[in-house]
């Protein structure tokens, strides 16, 4: 009696501790048939960012991880560019963004995490002299439910990966 019980409970544990880790085909209110990322409390930036491809580009994007490992994935592949100039239809990648993780009983956050974070380059804005300087994204975060729209200026991200 008591394996079954320790057996069910683990079952428990590791659908509860896993749940977050499914890919799932709406967040935040939107569909993405086949996305392959989970979305954490109505939004996850991966999983907008991948919709956002496969939706402009009409590619399977074939990240699988945290948004800071986007340009080592579009690197090997042929058909990505990575460059450093911002481009619309592009998917912005910042390498850094540490988000809390974890919070104290008055609200201070006790722990960051660092996976990075993407975006859907929306528009450009460029100056007199025709250098790209702002950036207008659609994107989500992890834990926020929907999308939001922001402009940024053009070296806030690191990479810009547009398809060939």
């Amino acid at each position: 009696m008591r394996l079954a019980h320790t057996i069910s409970t683990l079952f428990v544990l590791s659908i509860a501790t896993s749940s977050s880790a499914i890919a799932v085909d709406s967040c935040g209110g939107y569909t993405s048939k086949g996305n392959p990322f989970p979305c954490g409390g109505g939004g996850n930036c991966t999983w907008w960012a991948w919709k956002m491809a496969k939706d402009n580009l009409k590619v399977d994007f074939p990240a699988r991880g945290n948004a800071n490992t986007w340009d080592d994935t579009a690197r090997s592949k042929s058909s990505y560019k990575v460059s450093s100039t911002a481009a619309s239809n592009a998917i912005a990648e910042k390498e850094s963004s540490p988000y809390c993780v974890s919070y104290d009983n008055k609200g201070k956050c006790k722990k960051f995490e660092d996976q990075g974070h993407v975006a859907f380059v929306t528009s450009v804005k460029k100056d007199k002299k025709g250098k790209i300087t702002d950036v207008t994204v659609s994107q989500m975060y992890w834990g926020v439910a929907g999308v939001s729209v922001k402009t940024y200026k053009a070296d806030y991200f690191n990479n810009y990966i547009t398809k060939k």
